[in-house]
């Protein structure tokens, strides 16, 4: 009878203590890691990670840089439903709106982005796409055309 005492500490020791907001310990540090796992995971090295600064000046330069691109084809790379639209503007009369952007650090940047092209003086939306580029310290390429997404899509996009 004098181990009853000392069984009841042990029993109670095994129980779920509600010290986290109705987790148990185990179930809070699973949380706990779970959550880290998730922020290493968007900071790998080599991996992809969101440029928040979208107004940045080498991030406009690329941007700019593939509206130019775009606009110099006769034959575009990738078919858009808007470069009929887009045909009847001449480069001034347009502009490019960085809707979303993320960066690769290799031997320069791989950078992905998610691209409105606007009337220049109303602001509308003419069309909007995803691109791939490299940029080679200041060099750049168009690596990819991606597909054509929606205006209201890329708006939906935009972290700012």
């Amino acid at each position: 009878m004098k181990f009853l005492p000392v069984l009841s500490l042990f029993l109670l020791a095994l129980l779920p203590v509600d010290c986290h907001g109705g987790m148990t310990r185990n179930m809070a540090a699973e949380h706990d890691a779970h959550e880290a796992e998730q922020r290493d995971r968007r900071n790998i090295p080599g991996g992809y990670s969101l440029i928040e600064d979208v107004t940045d000046e080498r991030v406009v330069t690329e941007a700019n840089f593939v509206l130019s691109e775009l606009l110099q084809f006769a034959i575009p790379p990738r078919s858009y439903s808007f470069q009929k639209a887009l045909s009847e503007y001449s480069a001034n009369e347009v502009n490019v709106k960085i809707a979303k952007a993320m960066e690769q650090v290799v031997q320069g940047l791989n950078v992905r982005m998610i691209l409105m092209v606007n009337d220049a003086s109303t602001q509308k939306c003419i069309g909007a796409f995803a691109v791939s580029i490299y940029d080679h310290f200041g060099v750049l390429t168009v690596t990819k055309w991606n597909k054509e997404t929606s205006c209201a899509h890329a708006l939906e996009s935009m972290d700012y």
